[in-house]
């Protein structure tokens, strides 16, 4: 896919951690790479804290992977064994994989899928504002449309699984529902997105639910860490 010539513009983001420097392709004036300003990891502070309290090692499911900031994290900072990555938007793939190249990430998995309870097909709506926030919606799909397969969750965990980051969107809850047997057989340590405080909601009660306990919330998204009890 040539950027240029569909007419999407990026930038270059240089983003710095633990005295490593690394190198993102970025959409041009969105949300998530201004929140990259200063040479920072987008959601820096809920990463770091995944580093400090669950060491290093393991294997990482990314469920939203979007441009690849937190797979790159997990894959060179987290030293995963294998990373697992996910996203729906074809264009954010396309970025994806060109970080984890330049990154040096060969421990990582890409897969350009959706995820929920039960597999399908969507189309995915895309967010103005903030790229990320795309959504893929069970609609009838228009031919012009981008079609999106969706896969059953569940079928991206594997034992060994360590970490796994729910965010994508609407499905964040579906999609934990849809690993439910194996989360409830590995037990990783789970970071979903809920934004809205129904969902909250929901989400707490399934994780409870699950045999996990809330540790903390983190980011303007908001993302929230759940460990096992």
């Amino acid at each position: 896919m040539d950027l240029e010539e569909i007419g999407i513009e990026y930038v270059v983001q240089l983003v710095t951690h633990h005295g490593q420097w690394f190198n993102f392709m970025a959409y041009h004036d969105d949300a998530i790479t201004h929140w990259m300003g200063g040479c920072r990891f987008h959601e820096s502070d809920m990463l770091e804290v995944i580093w400090q309290r669950y060491g290093v090692g393991g294997i990482y499911v990314d469920f939203g992977a979007f441009i690849g900031t937190h797979s790159v994290f997990f894959s060179r900072i987290c030293k995963a064994d294998k990373v697992i990555a996910v996203e729906a938007n074809r264009e954010a793939a396309y970025f994806c994989e060109y970080n984890l190249f330049v990154n040096g990430c060969e421990n990582v998995e890409l897969y350009n899928l959706a995820v929920d309870e039960h597999p399908g097909q969507g189309k995915l709506i895309q967010g103005r504002i903030n790229k990320g926030s795309a959504n893929v919606v069970r609609e009838p799909v228009e031919e012009d449309g981008q079609v999106v397969q969706i896969v059953r969750a569940g079928d991206f965990l594997q034992d060994g699984c360590k970490f796994l980051k729910v965010d994508v969107e609407s499905l964040s809850i579906p999609a934990v529902l849809g690993c439910r047997p194996e989360i409830e057989k590995w037990k990783p340590i789970i970071a979903v997105e809920a934004a809205y405080p129904d969902q909250f909601f929901n989400l707490e009660f399934l994780m409870r639910d699950m045999g996990y306990k809330y540790q903390n919330t983190y980011g303007q998204t908001p993302m929230h860490i759940y460990e096992p009890v």
